[in-house]
């Protein structure tokens, strides 16, 4: 329906609703009803999202020849050392002493050694390939040492440049939402 407001045609996009069985919703309603639709199929989309969110992670910088393997079974520390030196001794020790701690909580260690080698000191072995997890956490293999936390979702959550004591990342794991669903036996 057209209007005249001060000289110029205006459009009317509803009209006043009638009364009775034969009376159509006003457009206003059939808006609303179409603007939670959009959303309702928006929402049907979002699983489908985050998967897609979740693989493109996994397969950025080599981490799916990496650490794939270990994606949603276990929490995965990586040590990177230049060498066999007194750091790598030191946080082989500090991780030995908190073993009990790091098997319940489903934690694998790799440690990367130099430009090639690479050790499974605890946890599954599955697999890891030395110069696909330089690349990804962005470790020369000059680099004296490093030592990093990767979540059961793939994601980095703990970093250090140095040997460092374990609590402070027990007690990160422990707060994951993830790791409290583990603890209460669901």
């Amino acid at each position: 329906m057209e209007v005249r407001v001060g000289g110029r045609a205006v459009r009317r996009f509803y009209t006043p609703a009638r009364a009775g069985p034969s009376a159509h919703p006003s457009p206003p309603c059939r808006v609303a009803r179409q603007r939670e639709a959009r959303r309702s199929r928006a929402m049907r989309l979002l699983p489908l999202f985050a998967g897609l969110a979740v693989n493109m992670a996994f397969a950025a910088a080599g981490t799916a020849a990496s650490l794939g393997a270990y994606a949603w079974k276990d929490r995965v520390i990586v040590v990177f050392a230049d060498r066999a030196g007194k750091a790598l001794a030191e946080q082989r020790r500090r991780l030995e002493a908190a073993r009990p701690a790091l098997e319940e909580r489903d934690m694998a260690v790799l440690a990367v050694i130099g430009a090639d080698r690479v050790e499974h000191w605890m946890g599954p072995d599955r697999g890891g390939e030395a110069a696909a997890l330089r690349q990804h956490f962005k470790v020369p293999a000059g680099q004296a040492f490093a030592i990093f936390l990767v979540g059961k979702d793939g994601g980095t959550k703990w970093s250090a440049q140095e040997p460092s004591d374990l609590e402070p990342v027990i007690g990160l794991v422990d707060g994951m939402p993830m790791r409290r669903r583990e603890a209460a036996g669901g």
